[in-house]
């Protein structure tokens, strides 16, 4: 599984290990050639063993037309198998087995090249209690990054499937985490960051509006209010703590400029010449991804017009999240009178954060333009679903969900966004056909969307675009200066965004 420079380092989690009573011996060098002497020298890729007091190894294996993963055990000094499973050709250079949990677990990891894409099937197995029992599987996983950060837990993180990801570095990840529970003996998939369901306090809450703060993009913000959280919040402390260090930490990697390839050593420090040059890292983008909007603005600087069009979206981007509407409009205009080529991405960008903000004669500007320009668009259909639930009208967004999916197809759209929203749909409504029929239909995808999958295993009984609702007295948080304005452009007032103009034949060119 390849390792990026993108793994959180450092971060001590303080989770508790399995406490399982093991009745083994040291794994000696005597037993370990055991092991080794079991297969053929030939056809071993690689070996692995448990750590401490338990006498397990795993084996990578090639034969002539086929590869092997097996997980052995000794038991009264001979060696057994516990559970083996077939591989490709083209998968053995990218499967590999882990142990654990202190040992107590086996991770198998099945990779293979598909295009452009890596894709992984994960399958965690017992070598203790029910040796060769499946306790986790995640299948079909692209592009995954994985790395331990405690005894009981995985870090996941795959590339934020965003237009603008595929700009300059740096870039947006998603991360994710997969947790050992010991009280309830499973493991559990979910966000990195966690929220508390089913409380009043109040500065819990503000732990979960912060969640949902980062879940929309704005790291900042959801910073500020993790820190006015850990003020009031009488309980789950460590939660909360725990949350913030995360977010201050990703903040941070998101400034570092490795080169491809470059893994960050104790501390996140490399050498000058391994660090990408500024022509290749846009730091407008870092500052937006970073939540510093104002920053992000002023970033622009004095290049007058010789900017760059997607430093520009960018930009756009930061303005709507200040809620300074009239620049908005200003960039906008700019973007459509030079046929920015990424413009129906950036009204889908645009939209959401106006979603977010919660400004609903804006949002319904901008979605009125991207339906004229993409109507088929999954983001402009999910954001008015979304709309629909803001006002408790379940039944109708679940409608008007399932007929556009009966008019799309993933061929050209990715729709996990929009089926996972449908599942929480049919489940408020009392459907459970169809949340059943969506549940299976996302978790067996041919290209799984991780982000989907934690809003659908850990919804909870409200849309998660539902605002979390804390006391107006309380996370106020930092408060954003008005900032820097582009004088070199011309004012535009508020209202209906521009539009991208159409040629003579009636099509739009944007």
């Amino acid at each position: 599984m390849r390792k990026t420079e993108l793994v959180i380092i450092g971060l001590v989690i303080g989770l508790a290990a399995l406490q399982a009573t093991i009745q083994a011996q040291a794994a000696t060098e005597e037993q370990r050639a055991k092991f080794r002497d079991y297969y053929r020298k030939e056809t071993v890729v690689r070996w692995e063993f448990a750590p401490g007091r338990l006498p397990f190894a795993a084996a990578v294996l090639t034969n002539d037309s086929f590869g092997e993963w097996v997980l052995l055990r000794l038991e009264k000094g001979n060696v057994q198998e516990v559970r083996r499973g077939k591989l490709a050709r083209e998968q053995i250079p990218r499967s590999t087995v882990e142990f654990i949990m202190g040992g107590a677990h086996a991770l198998v990891q099945v990779g293979e090249r598909r295009g452009n894409d890596e894709v992984f099937d994960l399958v965690i197995y017992d070598m203790v209690n029910q040796p060769g029992n499946r306790l986790f599987e995640m299948s079909r996983v692209y592009n995954l990054s994985m790395d331990m950060v405690g005894p009981a837990e995985l870090l996941l993180w795959q590339k934020h499937a965003s237009y603008f990801n595929r700009l300059l570095p740096p870039f947006k990840y998603n991360y994710f985490c997969i947790v050992y529970d010991e009280q309830l003996g499973r493991y559990t998939f979910d966000f990195h960051l966690r929220r508390v369901p089913f409380t009043s306090d109040q500065g819990v809450l503000l732990n979960n509006r912060a969640v949902q703060m980062y879940c929309e993009g704005d790291l900042k913000g959801a910073l500020a209010k993790f820190n006015d959280a850990a003020l009031i919040a009488e309980t789950y402390q460590s939660v909360i703590s725990r949350n913030r260090r995360l977010v201050q930490r990703e903040m941070e990697v998101l400034a570092q400029r490795p080169a491809p390839g470059v893994t960050l050593g104790d501390g996140g420090d490399v050498a000058d010449q391994d660090s990408l040059p500024g022509a290749v890292f846009d730091e407008t983008k870092l500052r937006y991804l970073q939540g510093e909007y104002d920053l992000a603005v002023m970033s622009f600087g004095s290049s007058g017009a010789h900017y760059r069009p997607d430093d520009l979206a960018i930009m756009g981007m930061a303005f709507a999240r200040k809620k300074d509407y009239a620049e908005l409009q200003r960039i906008t205009r700019v973007l459509v009178e030079n046929r920015y080529a990424g413009l129906t991405p950036y009204y889908e960008e645009v939209s959401r954060i106006l979603f977010y903000n919660r400004d609903m004669s804006q949002l319904r500007a901008y979605l009125k333009v991207l339906e004229r320009v993409e109507p088929l668009s999954p983001t402009l259909n999910f954001l008015k679903a979304a709309v629909l639930a803001d006002g408790g009208r379940y039944a109708f967004a679940q409608r008007m969900l399932d007929t556009y999916l009966s008019h799309v197809s993933d061929e050209r759209y990715e729709l996990s966004e929009v089926r996972e929203f449908l599942y929480e749909m049919a489940m408020l409504n009392g459907d459970e056909a169809t949340a059943s029929r969506v549940f299976e239909r996302l978790m067996r995808a041919p290209k799984r969307d991780l982000r989907a999958i934690a809003y659908l295993l850990n919804f909870t009984g409200k849309p998660h675009t539902e605002r979390v609702q804390v006391s107006p007295n309380l996370g106020k948080g930092i408060e954003v200066p008005t900032g820097a304005r582009l004088k070199q452009f011309l004012p535009v007032a508020p209202g209906s965004p521009p539009q991208t103009p159409r040629n003579s034949s009636g099509e739009s060119e944007g």
